[in-house]
């Protein structure tokens, strides 16, 4: 359309940089500081103001959140004493929208490996509410869409993200997806790799989607060339109790 902004591909580059760059700045300072503050502020500025973001915008921020929260040394205390999850801003439902929003605009052809694998691994701090579900659902024609095809490294991170996701139809089609990429990944699986995506799908519960993954998996256990201990351990307890048919 012409005198769109989006006519501008330059003039956008530039401004999702800046955006990233906001981001990483807020993540830092919250580093800094131990306080969760920042990313409220942020949050709430972008659903206020709506700008929009690119994909590996939104990725920066679940991949930092997660990393965040999960890291952080205020919250664990806090988690240790109450066992719930007030001590750490989540991400709202007016910001899961926004988000998800972002998501289904962002052309297919700007995702790759490394910010999808990022965006799926932020997933394991978000909550399981209505409009979560739709930012999940967002995801899923992303992943089938993307022309770079995932390393073993964005699977790995991409299960571990989702291990806490509560089954529902949302969840069942991104594990579909992602076992489809499992089977069709080029990439021999390392021993770090192959056993933490294992053992993450001992969290996920035993359906069809998962038994998938599983066996796309096993099959890449003979060509891994560095089992340890560690690895064989995983993967036994990641198999513990699940179907394989």
């Amino acid at each position: 359309m012409k005198g769109s902004r989006f006519d501008e591909p330059e003039a956008n580059d530039d401004k999702f940089i800046k955006n990233n760059l906001a981001i990483l700045d807020v993540f830092y300072n919250m580093s800094k500081r131990d306080s969760p503050t920042p990313f409220a502020k942020l949050l709430l500025e972008y659903v206020d103001t709506r700008p929009q973001l690119n994909f590996v915008n939104v990725s920066t921020i679940l991949l930092n959140y997660a990393k965040l929260r999960t890291n952080s040394e205020k919250y664990r205390r806090h988690v240790t004493r109450t066992r719930n999850d007030q001590g750490f801003p989540s991400i709202g439902p007016s910001a899961a929208i926004y988000l998800a929003e972002q998501v289904e605009i962002a052309p297919v052809d700007d995702i790759n490996s490394w910010s999808l694998g990022s965006a799926l691994y932020g997933l394991q701090a978000v909550q399981n509410t209505p409009e979560m579900r739709r930012l999940l659902e967002a995801f899923v024609p992303k992943i089938w869409g993307c022309k770079e095809q995932l390393t073993h490294l964005s699977i790995c991170d991409a299960l571990y993200g989702i291990r806490h996701l509560e089954d529902s139809s949302a969840t069942d089609r991104l594990v579909e997806a992602l076992a489809v990429q499992i089977e069709d990944c080029p990439d021999v699986f390392t021993g770090y790799s192959l056993g933490k995506s294992i053992y993450a799908l001992r969290e996920r519960g035993d359906t069809h989607y998962t038994r998938r993954c599983i066996r796309a998996l096993s099959r890449r256990v003979s060509k891994c060339r560095d089992l340890d201990d560690i690895t064989v351990s995983n993967c036994i307890w990641g198999l513990k109790g699940k179907g394989t048919s």
